[in-house]
């Protein structure tokens, strides 16, 4: 018998539907979607670092907005109450991680708009008089200008038509780093272009943008408030929420519910009890609380507060606890605090 248990279909699976199709452990969070989902807010933005799911909470919103409640069925979202005009919807989905590699900021500008006019364009999209947009030829009128040709097409758009979901923001920024401050500038000024062009849209349903950061970053000597520096473009931050927090994180409770039987193998692996694979999993995965957005934390408060674990880290135990516990300490991992916004 194995000694471990993998119950991860893959630890890059972002697809919701082929993380259920393969069986593996879920833990249903699709009532804090449908939360999220039934606010009033048009937009929203988190920042986790990596291994958080924000990819997968991504892929989850796009099956939902393109497949509707049909691929959660048995989940909590089955059976909670949406708002009436959550309907299926064309989805703009773009991973910027997908664009990182990059010379120069010319190049990535036009991979980036490239990328938007690619995924704009096999949307079949129809404007507000029903008749289909071209939107190749939208884009190619003046190839000079891509950003203006975006702002034009998303003007003759429906009012809530579309779905925005960006993930990985900040990932061409990142890749920019080390290299040169005036390119980092550059690939900045693109993507915040890109925002300010979103900010007047009333096209889009939802909008979600993920990243290892709230952009609160230092470029160069410049302190960019990113999203906040743009007055009308209003993304709720989820980061400094507790529903931000609970979304993307696993406490002890959904771990004994949903791995109940890797523990149970772990348990049999290590000869002890699972009360005792829990003890040996607090020494080897961190465990993290919110930082409130309205104070900073002390070490007494960070005391007082439920830690949770990032779940890539309890993933990683139960599919190696042996590598696991050999890089363990004798004692606890202090709890890490998040939400400054810095990772």
């Amino acid at each position: 018998m194995s000694s471990n248990f993998n119950p991860v279909f893959s630890d890059n699976c972002n697809s919701f539907e082929e993380l259920r199709r393969s069986g593996a452990v879920y833990v249903d969070k699709t009532d804090l979607i449908a939360d999220l989902l039934n606010h009033a807010a048009r937009g929203y933005q988190i920042a986790r670092p990596e291994g958080f799911g924000k990819s997968l909470f991504v892929g989850t919103l796009k099956t939902f907005f393109t497949k509707g409640l049909e691929p959660f069925a048995g989940l909590k979202i089955s059976s909670i109450e949406l708002r009436k005009d959550l309907k299926p919807t064309p989805v703009v989905h773009l991973d910027l991680a997908r664009i990182s590699n990059f010379e120069t900021a010319e190049e990535f500008r036009s991979s980036f708009y490239q990328y938007i006019q690619h995924e704009l364009a096999r949307l079949e999209l129809r404007g507000q008089d029903g008749a289909r947009i071209d939107v190749n030829r939208c884009f190619e009128e003046d190839p000079r200008y891509p950003n203006f040709a975006l702002d034009f097409l998303l003007d003759k758009l429906p009012y809530d038509s579309l779905v925005l979901l960006v993930d990985n923001f900040d990932a061409p920024i990142n890749a920019a780093k080390g290299r040169s401050e005036e390119l980092q500038r550059r690939i900045f000024g693109v993507i915040e272009g890109f925002f300010i062009i979103l900010k007047d849209q009333s096209c889009f349903l939802l909008e979600i943008v993920t990243g290892t950061r709230v952009f609160r970053d230092l470029v160069g000597d410049s302190i960019h408030y990113f999203i906040h520096s743009i007055p009308t473009c209003v993304l709720w931050d989820l980061t400094c929420s507790r529903d931000g927090h609970v979304l993307l994180s696993f406490s002890e409770e959904e771990i004994a519910e949903y791995f109940a039987s890797p523990l149970e193998h772990t348990a049999r692996a290590l000869n002890c009890s699972r009360s005792a694979v829990m003890d040996k999993l607090r020494l080897c995965c961190p465990r993290y609380v919110q930082q409130d957005s309205r104070r900073w934390l002390t070490n007494a408060d960070t005391e007082e507060l439920t830690p949770e674990y990032r779940p890539q880290d309890v993933l990683n135990f139960f599919a190696d606890h042996a590598g696991s516990l050999s890089r363990a300490s004798a004692q606890l991992p202090p709890v890490q605090v998040l939400g400054s916004g810095d990772y």
